[in-house]
């Protein structure tokens, strides 16, 4: 951001909750404090998060997505879409790109992967009107066989297989050989986790033929603004950035923008607004029982990846 000079003090927690008590004891250290952006790890930001709503300054989670480090927290932002905003962007995703409104779920052995799988459902249940039909698959690995899927699919529509499974690698590539081995027969997409593109076998040849489709809240698109980002960041450092690194770039420049308009208030102004490698969309989220109680601020957007049968990462939304 440049022509814009913001007094900023950098701490090291050392992943350390007893540094970060001692740091928000300090009176002095934090008295000038408009934002706090980190820390980074679940156990220290329950505390700073705590502090921020007691002191009414705007805390932002850079990286961890998880919702529980507070409650009934207007000033704790969640940059990091949680996964069930990610769920939620595909399902919107899937109703207004494909003529057909069929989603397959597939759920894991875990329980939060068998509650996101149990999101669609609610999804299509809360609009009776609409076309969607989410129909769930009980999956087992070496058991489930190719009449058990077909039995679920359509030969004249698009079978769209939503798989809410994070690490069960053998489920995934036994799941994608059988679906490959009916594509010759049925329309398939198949959207599936935003780790999923870190997972070591990853039957890439397989998923190729299949529309797969992932989420994540980064996507680095080699476009020439992020190839001068990664070359001023080489002059700089001898090395280029890690993907924390350009997360972190994205996080400053959009928050000291903010704060530079608005100060200490900039936490309730935020506007739509990309970066480089992803985009900002913070809204309220409301509590389950009190509608008028914000929980907390977390960014809903969401990059939508698609895996082209060239092999190519395309972002289509």
């Amino acid at each position: 951001m440049q022509g814009v000079d913001l007094p900023v003090q950098v701490f090291d927690t050392e992943n350390n909750p007893a540094k970060v008590s001692r740091l928000l004891a300090d009176s002095l250290t934090m008295r000038h404090i408009d934002l706090i952006i980190g820390p980074i790890n679940n156990s220290e930001l329950k505390e700073t998060a705590a502090y921020a709503k007691r002191q009414k300054i705007y805390n932002v989670s850079p990286l961890s997505p998880a919702t529980q480090n507070t409650k009934e927290n207007p000033y704790y932002i969640i940059a990091s879409p949680p996964i069930e905003t990610h769920c939620s962007a595909i399902y919107d995703y899937i109703q207004h790109s494909y003529a057909a409104k069929r989603i397959i779920t597939v759920a894991g052995k875990r329980n939060n992967e068998q509650s996101l799988a149990a999101l669609f459902s609610q999804r299509a249940a809360a609009k009776p009107e609409s076309t969607m039909q989410v129909l769930p698959l009980s999956y087992k690995t070496g058991i489930t066989s190719e009449a058990d899927i077909s039995a679920q699919m359509n030969l004249y529509e698009r079978n769209i297989f939503v798989i809410t499974d994070f690490a069960d690698e053998a489920l995934i590539v036994d799941l994608t050989n059988k679906l490959n081995s009916l594509r010759n027969r049925y329309d398939i997409s198949i959207f599936g986790m935003p780790n999923w593109i870190d997972l070591p076998n990853l039957p890439l040849d397989e998923l190729a033929n299949l529309d797969f489709h992932y989420t994540t809240p980064f996507f680095d698109t080699r476009s020439p603004e992020i190839e001068r980002f990664r070359q001023t960041f080489y002059a700089k450092y001898r090395h280029y950035p890690t993907e924390t690194a350009a997360r972190a770039y994205d996080i400053i420049t959009y928050f000291g923008a903010m704060q530079y308009q608005y100060g200490r208030q900039a936490g309730g102004k935020l506007s739509d607004k990309g970066g480089l490698f992803g985009n900002f969309k913070f809204r309220p989220v409301a509590g389950k029982t009190n509608k008028a109680i914000t929980e907390y601020i977390e960014n809903k957007y969401i990059n939508i990846i698609r895996f082209r049968s060239d092999y190519v990462l395309e972002k289509v939304n």
